[in-house]
């Protein structure tokens, strides 16, 4: 099942939009779903990526410097820098 719901997100994601099918079944096979509370840090500036991570709802807040930079949510991504490492 969760196949159907990520493939539409997966294929929206430039350096995954390409794949093959068992590529892609390979990349959701390895999808975690997780959840975070609010004001949670997922990582720190400077900090090494330890996987990418799709927005399913709610949203977050990228915070440099204590600074706002950017705001995402629903079915935007980021830490996709990671999959390279």
């Amino acid at each position: 099942m969760k196949q159907f719901s990520i493939l539409p997100i997966l294929k929206k994601i430039p350096i995954l939009k390409n794949l093959n099918e068992d590529e892609e079944s390979s990349i959701i096979q390895n999808i975690t779903l997780q959840y975070f509370p609010a004001d949670y840090e997922i990582f720190v500036t400077g900090a090494e990526g330890d996987g990418m991570y799709i927005i399913k709802s709610g949203s977050i807040k990228i915070i440099r410097d204590s600074e706002n930079v950017a705001t995402l949510h629903e079915n935007d991504f980021f830490g996709e820098m990671a999959l390279f490492s």
